[in-house]
């Protein structure tokens, strides 16, 4: 399947889209891992298509490796 992973700058209030790049992947659990793993400080969004898949963001308490994931579907937040 093929997913965008679309880079939002980091600016508050005002996030606008940096880069894209383009994946092909089994699966959301794969497109969101592969994510999760190249976050670099900045929030990213997995695209599957029109849908998104979710949205990552940076956790400003960790180096660049773990992450808060807002989950689009419920609205909720969980620690990645």
């Amino acid at each position: 399947m093929d997913y965008r992973i679309y880079t939002l700058s980091s600016v508050p209030n005002n996030p606008h889209f940096v880069s894209v790049e383009e994946i092909s992947c089994a699966g959301d659990l794969e497109a969101v891992a592969y994510t999760r793993h190249s976050l670099n400080g900045r929030i990213k969004e997995v695209w599957h298509r029109g849908r998104l898949v979710e949205r990552l963001l940076p956790d400003p308490k960790a180096d660049h490796v773990a992450a808060v994931v807002v989950d689009v579907a419920v609205g909720g937040a969980r620690v990645g």
